[in-house]
């Protein structure tokens, strides 16, 4: 993970929570990325996933996705962007093991 595969900071915003008009809370909503004209303007993650630094990792890598390759759930490069991630990820652990 390089630099251009980081989120400047003040594109990341925490939030309590997502509300329909209704006032009734979108529970489902952990973590969300804000486009404008087609183009990521910032992400927004729920302030509860900042209680386990793996919740909070997990949610901001998904972000991070969408935000990156511009693309959807369900979208094949989203998709490719997590396996890709997680595989750099295990190549950088192994190589660590074996210095």
């Amino acid at each position: 993970f390089g630099r251009k595969d980081a989120i400047p900071l003040d594109k990341v915003r925490i939030y309590e929570g997502m509300y329909f008009p209704s006032g009734r809370e979108a529970e489902s909503s952990e973590g969300i990325t804000f486009f404008e004209k087609g183009e990521p303007t910032g992400i927004g993650i729920k302030r509860s996933m900042l209680r386990k630094r793996e919740d909070f990792a997990a949610t901001y890598f998904h972000e991070a996705g969408h935000y990156l390759t511009k693309k959807f759930d369900g979208d094949r490069e989203h998709t490719d962007f997590g396996y890709e991630g997680m595989a750099r990820l295990a190549w950088k652990m192994m190589d660590r093991k074996r210095k």
